[in-house]
């Protein structure tokens, strides 16, 4: 079973925005500190005006047991904190109210298990749930009385992998993604009810950016599952997955091996293979869009003072627009094909822009590019006749916001952009509206719609299909760039977002697609092949070289 993501089809009953106000009651360990990412799991949660009413504070929670035996274990874990700041610890008492009772317990110990004593319980008898960031196995967490029980963090899909470490033994057994999980606590271990779930990559040459993706992920998770009806949620598989122990440290020895080879691959690719982009289209299937035969597909010759063309969306049957990697500066330019030629679009800033996404706003023709490396998110109204820019215009309410892929979908006079944070775009997927395009920009209620690397990352624009809206979003769990996923949006409006997955595509003799656009008559991606190159780099240092010659006399 893959537990419920925002992507999923939702429970009828999500439908309903829900406006009560939870009380909370807060189980921390009582040395006042909170993991970073625990401290913006919360932050996020209290945004929806929900109140902390009670601190419990237990004095002797279990302690990991340390033996020889995971020795080396125990210096990657205290590596990790070192260089993780979501893993730093951090003073929880900013996010509290003046004058908030504490409660100090010693928890009874029953085996692996512990209990608060029952003898406080009146303590939170005004709280609705209790949030569990500290103590050890909790034991009877329904005999608490607390109306939406409680909810706890869990890093790992309990369907595959339970107990512990975090994302270690998914590295181990090559695995793609990492799940974590928000769920409802009950005396069955891994058993209660799952609230929120989503997934991060999983770094195959880096333990530390594979934890620091399944920590920031798992962020956005406590607001989901207790800003919704915190009542909803899914049971548990009956058969859950192995519960994982700390590792041995011969285990360790084949895990860091396993990541040195993995990384000596990645730079031995990065120096001596290049990938070729290109862009290529085909004949739309009419009947169904999205099946495509790879072979159909014609490559538009590459523009000469470019190393490859890639994001490409349609203007109309015969022109698009795309990025093209310029071969001295090494950035993104915006590229117009007309009449068999590819013309450069200034639109006046320097650095690396691609993703140039264009729609039609009150008659006027509008570039939305990715421009996350120059500034906050603009938008270029362009004159088509002579590709020229007429205004550069910033979006209102994204003033400090870098996004990635950000793609535009008008509907019922309202405008939604999707599109991920430049910290998070490969994870997660953010939607924001506005009234107007040049109106504010807020973050839609049920943003971020999707925590996955499997179609997080925008594709392309919306598409409309006999009266049905599909999303088309990158499949980053592996190599980038290699497949997209197709999602049917099932719900969009002011209040609710829902979506599910439709088809995966997937080239075999190619990485791709990408990127996905559509008219009336054809079909536009783009794709690439890798190449090896023994002189890569020597080009790359050649090209820069001249760049700066050229500058310099210029």
């Amino acid at each position: 079973m893959q537990f419920e993501t925002a992507s999923c089809v939702p429970h009828k009953e999500f439908e309903k925005v829900v406006v009560a106000k939870l009380r909370i009651c807060l189980l921390v360990n009582s040395d006042e500190k909170i993991r970073n990412w625990q401290y913006q799991a919360l932050s996020e949660l209290l945004k929806d005006d929900h109140t902390i009413e009670l601190v419990l504070e237990c004095r002797n929670t279990k302690k990991t047991h340390k033996s020889l035996g995971n020795l080396l274990y125990f210096l990657i874990a205290l590596w990790t904190r070192l260089v993780i700041k979501e893993l730093r610890n951090k003073d929880y008492s900013t996010l509290l109210p003046p004058n908030i009772p504490k409660v100090e317990f010693d928890a009874l110990e029953q085996g692996s298990w512990q209990q608060i004593p029952l003898g406080i319980k009146s303590s939170w008898s005004n709280c609705d749930v209790m949030i569990k960031f500290g103590m050890g196995l909790l034991r009877d967490p329904d005999s608490l009385g607390l109306k939406y029980g409680v909810v706890s963090f869990h890093h790992g899909d309990p369907n595959e992998y339970r107990g512990r470490p975090a994302g270690f033994y998914e590295i181990l057994n090559g695995e793609r993604v990492c799940g974590v999980i928000v769920q409802e606590l009950s005396n069955k271990l891994d058993g209660g009810k799952i609230k929120a779930g989503a997934y991060s990559k999983v770094i195959h040459d880096s333990y530390t950016k594979t934890l620091k993706n399944l920590y920031s992920s798992g962020v956005p998770l406590l607001r989901k599952a207790l800003s919704r009806d915190p009542d909803l949620g899914i049971e548990s598989s009956l058969k859950l997955g192995i519960n994982y122990k700390l590792p041995k440290n011969y285990l360790v020895l084949i895990f860091g091996l396993r990541l040195f080879r993995k990384k000596v691959s990645k730079y031995f690719r990065m120096l001596f293979f290049r990938k070729n982009w290109v862009v290529a289209v085909s004949l739309k299937n009419e009947e169904s869009i999205f099946d495509f035969n790879e072979l159909s597909f014609v490559d538009y010759l590459v523009p000469e003072e470019t190393k490859f063309i890639a994001d490409a969306f349609w203007i109309n049957r015969e022109e698009f627009i795309c990025e093209g990697l310029a071969k001295r500066q090494e950035q993104g330019q915006i590229y117009y094909f007309r009449n068999q030629e590819f013309f450069k679009i200034d639109l006046y800033l320097d650095g690396h822009m691609s993703y140039p996404m264009i729609f039609q706003h009150q008659h006027n023709i509008y570039i939305l590019p990715e421009m996350s490396e120059i500034s906050s998110q603009m938008v270029f109204e362009l004159d088509l006749e002579s590709l020229k820019v007429l205004n550069s215009i910033p979006l209102k309410g994204l003033r400090n916001i870098r996004l990635i892929d950000p793609t535009i979908f008008i509907q019922d006079g309202k405008y939604f952009l999707f599109g991920g944070l430049r910290e998070e775009a490969n994870n997660i997927l953010r939607l924001f509206i506005a009234d107007d395009l040049f109106g504010d920009f807020k973050e839609h209620p049920r943003s971020p719609i999707r925590i996955d690397p499997r179609g997080s990352r925008m594709g392309g624009p919306i598409v409309n299909f006999q009266n049905r809206k599909f999303r088309v979003g990158q499949d980053f769990s592996n190599k980038y760039g290699d497949g997209v996923i197709i999602f049917e949006i099932i719900n969009l409006n002011s209040e609710n977002y829902s979506e599910s997955i439709y088809r995966r595509i997937n080239f075999n003799d190619s990485s791709g697609p990408h990127t996905i656009d559509f008219n009336h008559e054809k079909v536009l991606i783009d794709r690439y092949k890798e190449r090896f190159d023994p002189l890569k780099v020597v080009k790359f240092c050649y090209e820069r070289v001249r760049f700066k010659i050229d500058k310099h006399v210029r």
